[in-house]
């Protein structure tokens, strides 16, 4: 969410600019951070955020308990779609729980298991290799269902400009080389955990109106794409004008 990455890595800028989120609400959209997880790590402070809405909480089926399912994030775009007038654009983060472990068997509700037996355990070393697998394969396979379900959302919408783009923070060591989890330095992290996947889907209407050629955009996503892509590719797709953003970065420039 920053404009800075690896190749000019330095955390105190980072701390001290504007995040993504900022820059765009400055920019004249509308933004919103919907957080499914553990917080925003100061990324949203300068932007409204909360939970999955409470309307939603006790009606949409991915929730129960007060705690609910990435399924949930589905029905808060169509609730923003639904509340939108003519004229504004809207932005929405949506922070997923996604596959985060050691509990991946929670991360799918039990309709969405396709693999049994599933680890249950903190300990995941305790478990089969079938069974983390299917844990974990069963949060992915759920994760994919819920962006399919935003991407049917948002083709829904009949006359507006809509797009959705998804990244993975990072990914998670299953037992390869005896690691689990994620987090390993950088110099020593295995390609489970640094090799993510992005997804980006739009509009026929928002790559006419944001002159956005897909076919060679998907061209340049097919070679070296990295987290430092992110920040400046969201301003080149909305043509946000920035002393910040990098062309070098931004996927629709390259």
């Amino acid at each position: 969410m920053s404009r800075i990455g690896r190749s000019d890595y330095n955390r105190d800028r980072i701390l001290s600019e504007e995040a993504l989120p900022d820059v765009l609400q400055r920019a004249g959209f509308n933004v919103l951070w919907v957080d499914n997880q553990s917080g925003c790590k100061g990324v949203c402070a300068g932007v409204p955020s909360r939970g999955p809405a409470e309307a939603l909480k006790k009606s949409s089926a991915a929730c129960a308990d007060g705690k609910c399912f990435d399924g949930v994030l589905a029905d808060e775009v169509q609730t923003a779609l639904d509340g939108l007038s003519k004229g504004q654009s809207q932005v929405l983060f949506l922070h997923m729980m996604g596959s985060h472990g050691p509990a991946y068997h929670l991360r799918s509700p039990k309709d969405q298991k396709k693999w049994l037996p599933e680890c249950t355990a903190n300990d995941l070393g305790s478990c089969s290799e079938e069974e983390l697998d299917n844990a974990y394969d069963n949060s992915v396979r759920y994760t994919d269902k819920v962006l399919a379900d935003i991407i049917d959302t948002l083709k829904g919408a009949s006359g507006m400009n809509t797009a959705m783009l998804y990244v993975s923070d990072h990914g998670e060591s299953l037992g390869e080389k005896g690691l689990y989890l994620h987090g390993a330095p950088y110099w020593m992290s295995p390609d489970e955990q640094v090799q993510v996947p992005m997804v980006m889907w739009m509009s026929d209407n928002f790559a006419q109106d944001y002159k956005v050629d897909r076919e060679k955009l998907a061209a340049t996503a097919k070679g070296k794409v990295t987290h430092e892509s992110l920040y400046h590719t969201v301003l080149g797709l909305l043509q946000v004008s920035s002393t910040t953003k990098a062309d070098r970065f931004d996927l629709t420039k390259r």
